[in-house]
């Protein structure tokens, strides 16, 4: 209680009700808590970008995609970071969930940056394997390129053709 009043400027005996302005003070509490909830509708507004959604890319062994936008998306600039005026950035949406152990399970959206296609290890990327897409996390071991898993149940895949890199996820969340 203590810190209740405290909080609202209040002593516990108002807060109580115990004086005699009860009615003032409901009053005074109703319109703190309205000015609190007004000040935080009208918090700094976010600067949000328009990205396109290009559909859905499989976390598990490649398989053909077909890259046709299926709308857009807005987003908070501030999930793009360093990325924030970079163009050609795009959406896709996950399937399956052989990248749970990143935060990343079936129907998770990830931003990808296309212009970044620099192998970094533990990053997790777009790749096309044999003209099949896939979101993996790539390390390269002797000379190869391996796309891992973070989830224990799947394999990591040693591809036998060409590993190209399309983009670099930068960014991802769920919705619930």
């Amino acid at each position: 209680m203590a810190v209740l009043a405290k909080g609202l400027g209040v002593t516990i005996s108002e807060l109580m009700g115990e004086v005699n302005d009860t009615k003032d003070l409901i009053g005074e509490i109703r319109e703190m808590l309205r000015t609190a909830e007004k000040s935080e509708k009208e918090a700094i507004p976010t600067e949000t970008r328009v990205l396109p959604v290009l559909g859905h890319v499989p976390c598990s062994p490649p398989i053909e995609v077909d890259q046709e936008p299926e709308g857009e998306y807005e987003i908070p600039k501030s999930w793009l970071g360093e990325y924030q005026e970079t163009q050609g950035l795009y959406i896709l949406v996950a399937s399956g969930d052989s990248l749970i152990g990143d935060g990343i399970a079936d129907g998770t959206k990830m931003i990808v940056n296309p212009g970044d296609r620099d192998l970094v290890e533990g990053k997790i990327y777009i790749v096309l394997v044999e003209n099949k897409s896939c979101a993996k996390k790539l390390i390269r071991r002797n000379g190869r390129v391996i796309l891992v898993s973070s989830n224990p149940d799947c394999p990591d895949i040693i591809p036998d053709g060409q590993v190209q890199i399309q983009g670099r996820v930068i960014h991802s969340w769920r919705e619930h």
